[in-house]
């Protein structure tokens, strides 16, 4: 009896272990990009500033940006931030507002035709309301459009790439250095 819940003690402890180092299946981390070549492209001005964080995560992945060419394509189509009320006090001012923040894009192949898209990437959330304090509350507003679109940027970079990673699997023409 007292061997069972020691062997089940030790399984859940080498399952914390190997979650807390990092290990992962073979292929969860996404597919390299590691030499393949892409453009980024803004369609509207709204969506410029939000370039360098998507060619950063890029980057990180292993792509080798160009400015054009016969090379797969990433079009940041628009972005949207809205922001409801979740919480109305007794006097009717909103104790809670969410908001949603979403990008628009599409990957084209080096042809020009669309491959994937175009999809959006969307997060959400909450900040709490402060009558008595505007300040804090425009800061928290601030804090939580922030968060939400590095997050944004970072689901963005993963959909990207494994949209480039099929194009290459599909033989698209990715080229690599």
């Amino acid at each position: 009896m007292t061997t069972r819940p020691l062997s089940l003690w030790l399984l859940a402890l080498s399952v914390l272990l190997l979650a807390g180092c990092g290990w992962h299946l073979r292929g969860s981390g996404g597919p390299s990009l590691e030499g393949v070549e892409v453009a980024l492209e803004a369609q509207s001005g709204s969506v410029a500033p939000l370039l360098p964080a998507l060619e950063a995560q890029l980057e990180r992945a292993g792509a080798v940006l160009v400015d054009g060419g016969q090379v797969p394509t990433v079009v940041l189509l628009d972005q949207t931030q809205t922001r409801r009320a979740l919480t109305i006090a007794p006097g009717g001012d909103a104790r809670e507002h969410e908001v949603i923040y979403q990008v628009r894009f599409q990957v084209l192949t080096p042809e020009g035709e669309i491959s994937r898209g175009p999809e959006v990437v969307q997060e959400r959330g909450v900040y709490s309301a402060d009558e008595e304090d505007v300040l804090g509350t425009e800061s928290r507003a601030e804090d939580v459009t922030e968060a939400l679109r590095r997050n944004v940027m970072m689901l963005l970079a993963a959909r990207v790439q494994a949209a480039l990673g099929q194009q290459l699997e599909e033989g698209d023409g990715a080229t690599a250095r």
